[in-house]
């Protein structure tokens, strides 16, 4: 009896020690960690880090002492293992945000109309914000960014709203010009806009920043649309697909990974992003079942294959997506059954932001059309569909857009384009 009761004691004791080895850590997986080096400073993201600064502050300057505060909180966090907090710049004196109907996003029902129908004084309502107005402006003219906090759980990002926002008073700033019959004016107003949105998208370097410009992108092309038809108003122009490196997905993945590695390197502190609640387990009980090399490999081939996705041609990457040769299969392995969750919960998603910049392209496709077309009825057999061979444009259920067939599904419309109010 004693010897059984011994024999299962040294099995157990043998089981748990066996199950708390790792496998080392893959060299390809190991560069992308040596990407997460120091970077030099960059003004565009102090500049957006402050923008929402009081009127009577330098965004700039605040920018720079949110940074230091940021990254005192980041050293002890990453170095002592601290909680990480830190002062937020007081809500009392941020620059007040416009609200309304009027600052919709244009893939929302109703929200085109509202702008266009409107009877509100735009102009006042423009000079009102000035301030924000002048500081997106500034920002979108800077050509340095680069995000200067680093990767974690609890990463800090700007203020992004004050971009959305700007975006939506260059657009009224457009419409107004166009109730005026300054059609010329409005388009150059929101063909420049895009322009240097489109900037901005080639530097973002996360995966937020990359999906508001192609929103950003999206609705003044819309408006573009609307106001050139609604005014007969034909240009002599054609906007170019996204470059490679407007489409680049190096450093957003290489950030997620970051992001990743912080929560399975402490998942004892993160319980909630692997899908279980919150524990008191030892990290020896908690090591039995995920292994944080054996995830972040596996994890490094899964964000690898979408930094080469964004890489393909328009049609490639629709056959790949449509193959399922983008999605990695993940292998569920009793040693590492919690970080096989971990995976399993990043199957696809990555794909379908990949997408979003493929189906801005289409967007680009059906633009070029109406520019050249005006408020002419629009021939569908001129817009052939860069998804796929021998497929032209069809009309929406309410004819009020154009719109291009794709791989993955698009729920924010950014692969049609309004054509009618």
């Amino acid at each position: 009896m004693l010897k059984t009761f011994i024999g299962i004691t040294v099995f157990l004791v043998a089981s748990i020690l066996l199950l708390q080895i790792d496998d080392e850590q893959d060299a390809n997986a190991q560069n992308f960690l040596k990407q997460d080096k120091v970077l030099p400073e960059s003004k565009a993201f102090l500049y957006l880090l402050g923008i929402e600064a009081d009127k009577k502050e330098s965004p700039l300057e605040v920018g720079k002492e949110l940074l230091r505060i940021i990254k005192d909180a980041e050293n002890k966090y990453f170095s002592e293992g601290k909680p990480f907090d830190y002062s937020k710049y007081p809500k009392e004196k941020k620059l007040l945000l416009p609200y309304g109907k009027l600052f919709c996003a244009s893939w929302n029902e109703g929200c085109i109309a509202n702008r266009m129908l409107n009877k509100y004084d735009l102009d006042s309502i423009i000079k009102e914000h000035a301030t924000l107005l002048n500081r997106y402006h500034m920002f979108l003219g800077m050509d340095d960014y680069h995000t200067l906090t680093k990767p974690s759980l609890h990463l800090v990002l700007p203020p992004y709203e004050y971009i959305a926002k700007g975006n939506r008073l260059v657009i009224l700033k457009a419409i107004s010009e166009a109730k005026k019959s300054n059609t010329g004016g409005a388009t150059k107003i929101l063909m420049k806009n895009i322009s240097l949105l489109r900037s901005q998208l080639r530097q973002a370097d996360t995966l937020i920043s990359k999906l508001i410009y192609i929103m950003q992108i999206s609705d003044n092309l819309d408006m573009l649309s609307v106001i050139v038809r609604e005014a007969d108003h034909s240009i002599d122009y054609s906007f170019d697909e996204l470059s490679l490196d407007e489409r680049n997905f190096d450093m957003v993945m290489m950030r997620e990974y970051l992001f990743t590695y912080d929560v399975v390197r402490n998942y004892d502190k993160y319980p909630s992003a692997i899908g279980e609640e919150e524990w008191e387990w030892p990290k020896w009980v908690i090591r039995m079942g995920l292994k944080p090399n054996m995830s972040l490999n596996a994890l490094y081939h899964k964000y690898k294959r979408v930094q080469d996705l964004a890489r393909l041609e328009q049609k490639v990457f629709s056959k790949a997506v449509e193959d399922g040769e983008y999605i990695i299969p993940v292998t569920f392995y009793l040693r590492n059954y919690l970080g096989s969750i971990l995976l399993d919960s990043t199957e696809d998603i990555y794909g379908s932001y990949v997408a979003r910049l493929f189906d801005l392209n289409a967007k680009f496709v059906l633009i070029n059309e109406v520019l050249r077309s005006g408020s002419k009825a629009v021939n569908l057999s001129n817009i052939n569909n860069p998804y796929y061979e021998n497929e032209i444009a069809y009309y929406s259920d309410d004819k009020k857009s154009i719109c291009l067939r794709g791989p993955l599904n698009d729920t924010r419309n950014i692969r049609c384009l309004r054509i009618n109010i």
